[in-house]
């Protein structure tokens, strides 16, 4: 799929969202499985939420 949901983490800290668009963050389905993973119990799953909501007001 090409995800990256540790730049997905890193772009929303930086409210980058437009470049979590660049990393293809609409084609996650949230499944939660990244944070699930991630050794340093990052809140991944919650940052690909966050961006997605303000790609999607942004576009309203």
């Amino acid at each position: 799929m090409g995800l990256a949901p540790l730049m997905f983490d890193r772009l929303a800290a930086a409210k980058e969202y437009e470049a979590m668009a660049g990393h293809n963050l609409m084609d996650c389905i949230e499944c939660g499985s990244c944070a699930y993973i991630c050794p340093a119990n990052r809140p991944l799953a919650e940052a690909i939420k966050t961006g997605k909501a303000k790609l999607r007001a942004k576009k309203k």
